[in-house]
Order: C-alpha cells, then structure tokens, then sequence
C-alpha cells in the first residue's frame, strides 16, 4: 500500500465459482491505483488493513465489517476450507445476479 492508494474493494459470494470450478470460497475484487505522492491514509483505507477476531474466533477485516461492500443475497455464520469459523456470504441469483449488483457495491 505503500505506492497505491485503495480505489475499492468488495467481497464476493462464496458461491461466485461453483457453477464452473464446483467450489464455494470467499474471494475478494481489489481495485487498486498506482499513488507514489501519497503521504498519509484515510481512516477507510486504514481499515482496509486492520482485521480483528470476533469472539467466536472469526477473523474479520475491518474494510468489510458492516456488509455494504459485499454482495450477497444471505450470510450466516459457518466455516471456511479449514474448518475455521467465517461468514459465509451466498447470492441466490447466482452469475446474472452477482454481475448485475457488483456496481452497486463499488465506491
């Protein structure tokens, strides 16, 4: 983050794959710009590098902690590959819905 600056980042379902790879994981779409004349970062983009561990053992980061930057249609507490516990984030509509509302989530 040193020569970037944080344009955007959104959280995809965890069902974005499975119609074509036959998986369910949680990705992340980073937008990021060249900035070599940054000096300081805004609290938003700060957060991006901040995670913290919920009580229930979940790790979260900061960036995505109120759901405006994920889309999803449904999320309900479950575990990752590993077992560990995460939020699971799934869209019903499942390609043509997660394409449609990817603009909305991106600020």
């Amino acid at each position: 983050m040193d020569n970037t600056s944080l344009v955007s980042a959104v959280r995809l379902p965890n069902n974005l794959f499975f119609e074509h790879a036959d998986t369910e994981v949680g990705s992340d779409l980073i937008i990021l710009q060249k900035n070599t004349d940054k000096t300081s970062l805004t609290p938003e983009k700060q957060a991006f590098l901040k995670s913290r561990t919920l009580s229930n053992g979940e790790k979260i980061n900061n960036y995505f902690q109120d759901f405006q930057r994920v889309v999803h249609t449904k999320g309900y507490m479950g575990t990752d590959p590993y077992g560990k516990p995460a939020m699971i984030f799934v869209h019903e509509g499942a390609i043509p819905g997660i394409a449609s509302e990817l603009p909305f989530h991106i600020f």
